[in-house]
């Protein structure tokens, strides 16, 4: 029997503006210019208070979420402002449509730059202007494999093949190290079969489209593939049912958005699947989200970058003399306008440690004030040892690390049931430990904000028991800022078709997806009993593991000092520890006895 291979897999920032993920060429016609103007928004006090409260689930409010018109009238702009910017817009022969009421868009056969449109007055009523090149005619190849000895095996029905192969993707404009090591023979597949039992999920089917689980891709032309999506249902057991909803483009099935959409549809079984793709970045894709009256229960998004670099290489788009912090404060207010309506987010830690791909060299390791305002990153501005990661670390989502499970002595072919594990193998352990460079040749990520004022309150005890441990950590950090990840979930050798060949993916790209499907379950189980649905979940996650921590499995071992090009030392991550840490926020969840609290608490 082919055992299953290890894809280290793009994690951070792909195809924004002229940023690319991909290690092959691209051929790109530029056309006319897409200008995505960011209104100054009132009452965003009132907003936050009222985000606070439909989440907190000890509030009376608790569950009574906003529609999309409701917030627009909130935060909407003075309609003299409004009318003297259309005025000034109209006089430069821009062509203009609100999209929601604090977001503007305009589109022009002209080439538009920000000097043409830097008037001082202007920006009194606006945040930051995007100006965007339209791209057309994107061709894409397949990323290049890397090790050219594939081992393949012929299976019985579905009819696939087991592949394994080290990946190797190209990330935004720089190349990553080729793996040094890949996984042993020993590890297996983590397919339903296992997931099931191994997190205690005791409700795992939907007998309706009472939920929701959206994948959000960045990949302009990414897609999947139903073909590839019934055969990993069928693989895993499961009756086949497509994908439900399908926003943007959807050609060339790639990797990321195949692997977000079948562990989703793995383990939400039942559940509506969407895909969202082809919005250029976080902004953009908010806007377009937000103006939507349809939109899925939950967000799973495996992309980011670096905090203090949003601004950097084109990913932000940031206009002018804008920092990557004023982009993050942005962004988050648009998170909070998500949660108001109901909408829960799940975010990927990072893959490369707390370093963070800006410092996956260990080229920073004296500590200091980082790179300010905006950064620069891998380019030379952060000089921090560690690099927190942008939307992972948002104080108004759910952030998920990776762990792994540890394998133990295989089990026999015959005491499987289903064909995946079956025919392939799948992994037998007990154990989960965090991914890291040492094990599965990249590292989770986690580590605490830079870019918000203050802990959330609903962390506070939590994260103040971690920093009284004795655990490593660096000398500089924000420790009064948000600490994430806020869970975990397996993030290794999962189980994802790709032109009908069965891959083992890695990273918290997988691990996402899976907490997002967990909480679609509950979701379905909420809306079953009569109860809201759980909007920023947040709140209620924290207040189950203090309640009783025995709803998450608590990773006591493990640190993410490692990149994934090398190990660094306690000066560029986190060490676990019991309870809350950096490496696996409150560990993974014992779905069972989360049912449990939520039978006696919502």
């Amino acid at each position: 029997m082919i055992k299953t291979m290890i894809l280290a897999f793009c994690f951070f920032a792909c195809s924004i503006s002229s940023v690319t993920c991909t290690s092959s060429s691209q051929n790109t016609t530029v056309v006319d210019s897409h200008i995505l103007i960011a209104l100054k928004q009132q009452n965003t006090d009132i907003l936050l208070d009222a985000f606070h409260n439909v989440s907190n689930p000890e509030s009376p409010l608790y569950g009574k979420y906003w529609t999309h018109t409701q917030i627009n009238d909130l935060v909407a702009p003075p309609q003299d402002q409004i009318d003297d910017l259309l005025t000034y817009m109209k006089k430069q022969k821009l062509d203009c449509k609100f999209k929601g009421s604090d977001a503007l868009e305009c589109n022009s056969v002209d080439n538009y730059s920000l000097a043409q449109l830097s008037n001082p007055n202007l920006f009194k009523i606006v945040d930051f202007i995007e100006i965007i090149k339209q791209r057309l005619n994107t061709d894409r190849k397949t990323s290049k494999i890397m090790n050219n000895n594939i081992k393949t095996t012929n299976v019985n029905t579905p009819k696939v093949r087991t592949t394994r192969v080290n990946h190797h993707l190209e990330l935004a404009t720089r190349k990553r190290n080729l793996l040094a090591h890949s996984v042993g023979d020993g590890d297996g597949y983590v397919g339903r079969e296992v997931l099931i039992p191994f997190y205690n999920i005791t409700y795992n089917k939907v007998s309706n489209s009472r939920t929701s689980v959206c994948a959000v891709e960045y990949q302009d032309v990414g897609g999947i593939s139903n073909t590839d999506l019934t055969t990993q249902q069928s693989l895993n057991g499961q009756p086949q049912k497509p994908i439900t909803h399908i926003v943007g483009v959807n050609q060339s099935p790639m990797m990321e958005a195949q692997l977000d959409v079948q562990m989703m549809s793995q383990i939400a079984q039942g559940s509506d699947v969407w895909m969202w793709s082809g919005d250029r970045w976080l902004y953009s894709f908010a806007v377009n989200f937000l103006n939507r009256s349809t939109v899925p229960d939950i967000l799973s998004m495996s992309w980011g970058w670096s905090a203090r670099d949003q601004c950097a290489a084109g990913l932000g788009l940031c206009p002018g003399n804008m920092t990557s912090a004023q982009y993050v404060h942005r962004v988050n207010t648009e998170y909070v306008k998500m949660g108001l309506r109901g909408v829960t987010v799940t975010v990927s830690s990072g893959d490369a440690g707390a370093a963070g791909r800006t410092n996956e060299a260990c080229a920073y390791p004296n500590g200091g004030a980082g790179g300010g305002g905006g950064g620069s990153g891998g380019g030379g501005g952060s000089v921090d040892p560690v690099n927190p990661a942008f939307p992972g670390s948002s104080p108004y989502i759910t952030s998920v690390s990776a762990t792994f499970i540890v394998p133990q002595q295989p089990i026999a072919a015959n005491v499987w049931e289903t064909p995946l594990c079956k025919q392939d193998g799948c992994v037998n352990g007990t154990q989960e430990l965090p991914c890291n460079y040492n094990f599965t040749g990249w590292t989770t990520g986690g580590g605490f904000a830079v870019y918000n004022e203050s802990r959330p309150a609903w962390q506070n005890n939590a994260v103040e028991h971690y920093l009284k441990s004795s655990a490593k950590r660096p000398s500089h950090f924000q420790k009064n800022g948000r600490g994430y990840p806020d869970v975990a979930a397996v993030g290794h050798n999962c189980p994802t078709v790709m032109n009908g060949q069965v891959m083992g993916v890695d990273g918290t790209s997988c691990s996402s997806p899976i907490f997002a499907a967990l909480l679609a379950l509950l979701n379905d189980y909420q809306v079953a009993k009569g109860k809201p649905k759980l909007g920023f979940a947040n709140p209620v996650l924290y207040k189950m593991w203090t309640d009783n921590p025995m709803t998450f499995n608590d990773i006591t071992k493990g640190n993410n000092w490692c990149t994934e090009m090398q190990c660094c030392n306690s000066s560029f991550g986190y060490e676990s520890a019991v309870g809350w840490d950096p490496v696996t926020g409150l560990g993974t969840p014992n779905f069972g006895l989360m049912v449990e609290w939520l039978d006696s608490h919502t």
